[in-house]
This record gives C-alpha cells, sequence and structure tokens, in this order.
C-alpha cells in the first residue's frame, strides 16, 4: 500500500550477500523494512535475469522452494520480518538452503 511504500523511502539502504545454493555469492541491495520474503523474490529475480542460474538447481523457480539462514547464529530467517528486524543492517550475509519439497 502507499503508506508502506512511503515507509520505506524514508527507511535505510542495506546491503545484504547471499550466498547461493551453487556456492556463487552475489549483493543486493534492498530497504532495511523490506522482509525477508521480499529478498528472496529479489534474489529470484536476480536468478533469472543474469547468468547466476544455478547448474545444480536450475529448476528453482518459486521462493518457497528455498530457505535464507544466518550467517551467525545460523538460523532460519522468517519470510514475514524485515531485514531490520533479522538483524541484517546495516548489512548482513545470508546463506540459500535447498527445502525438500514432497
Amino acid at each position: 500500500d502507499i503508506e508502506s511504500i512511503d515507509n520505506k523511502k524514508d527507511s535505510s539502504i542495506v546491503q545484504i550477500q547471499i550466498k547461493w545454493l551453487d556456492k556463487s555469492t552475489f549483493l543486493a541491495k534492498m530497504f532495511e523494512l523490506d522482509t525477508v520474503l521480499d529478498l528472496k523474490h529479489a534474489i529470484l529475480n536476480n536468478l533469472t535475469s543474469t547468468t547466476l542460474t544455478t547448474k545444480l538447481h536450475p529448476s528453482i523457480s518459486n521462493v518457497s522452494e528455498f530457505e535464507l539462514r544466518n550467517a551467525y547464529p545460523p538460523r532460519i530467517l522468517l519470510d514475514e520480518m524485515t531485514l531490520k528486524e533479522e538483524g541484517l543492517v546495516p548489512n548482513g550475509t545470508v546463506h540459500a538452503k535447498l527445502l525438500q519439497l514432497t
């Protein structure tokens, strides 16, 4: 909604280092009030628009197929939490992990 967009404009930019499934690493610049789910969507957009598409898991096309974990202490980041709430400001590192879907 418009109010949340305005709030994000007033928030700080954060830089997140992503360590992907195939051990490649790339950076994402996001707002501190973006959610972990927003970050996951940005990762998928980056993978489909660049040559970073992984050869190990080329079929990943949905954010529900992987999770993001904090580097230290290792824990799963919750999709609904903001990057600020997850302690990823002013910068942070996350690791992607493939989920075993049944």
